[in-house]
C-alpha cells in the first residue's frame, strides 16, 4: 500500500488493492478517511480531475463515502463507459444524475440515515469529526457540517451535538 492523495477531497489516502473481480489495471482502489474505500478507473479519475468538476468531486465524494459505511463500496467508471461483461461499475454522470441526493430535505433525509447507522440503539451517543466525516452528511465541508448539525438541532431531528473538529479540510 502506497500513500496518496485521494482523487476526490485531496486528502490523504491509501491505495488498496482493487477486488480480485477487477483485474484490468486501470482499476485503483482508495481508502480514504473522508470519502470512504471506493475504486475507480483511470479514465473515471482523469474526468473528475478537471478543474471546472470540483462540485462533482464533492457529490461523488457523499456517494463513496455513504457507500463505504454501508460495506458497499463503489467502482466509479467514466461518464462514457460502456460495460461488457467486466465487474459492475457505476458512471459518474449516474452517480451524481441518481445517487447523489439533490434538494435539501433529501440531504437532510439521508445524513439522518447514515447518523442512525452508526448508532446501536435509539439515544446512543453518535461521534461525528468535521474534518473527514462532512461527505457522510452530504455537505460540502466542516463548516456546512456544523451549520447543517446545528439546524438538525434547531428542527427537533436531533437532540443535541458537540463539534469534535479534529483538523483537516
Amino acid at each position: 500500500m502506497t500513500e496518496r492523495q485521494c482523487p476526490l477531497c485531496a486528502g490523504d489516502a491509501t491505495l488498496v488493492r482493487p477486488l480480485p473481480a477487477h483485474g484490468r489495471k486501470e482499476i485503483r482502489g482508495i481508502d480514504c478517511d473522508r470519502c470512504g474505500t471506493y475504486y475507480l478507473t483511470e479514465q473515471a479519475k482523469m474526468e473528475l480531475g478537471d478543474p471546472g468538476r470540483s462540485r462533482d468531486r464533492v457529490m461523488v465524494s457523499w456517494v463513496t463515502r455513504e457507500r463505504s459505511e454501508q460495506e458497499s463500496p463503489i467502482t466509479l467508471c467514466s461518464s462514457s463507459y460502456k460495460p461488457s461483461g467486466e465487474p459492475d461499475g457505476v458512471r459518474i454522470d449516474e452517480v451524481l444524475n441518481t445517487m447523489a441526493p439533490h434538494s435539501i430535505p433529501e440531504r437532510i433525509d439521508r445524513a439522518l440515515l447514515n447518523l442512525a447507522r452508526r448508532s446501536r440503539h435509539p439515544g446512543d451517543p453518535v461521534v461525528v469529526d468535521a474534518g473527514k466525516d462532512w461527505p457522510l452528511l452530504f455537505t460540502e465541508n466542516r463548516e456546512a457540517l456544523d451549520f447543517t448539525l446545528r439546524h438538525m438541532v434547531r428542527s427537533g431531528l436531533l437532540d443535541e451535538f458537540s463539534s469534535n473538529d479534529q483538523g483537516g479540510g
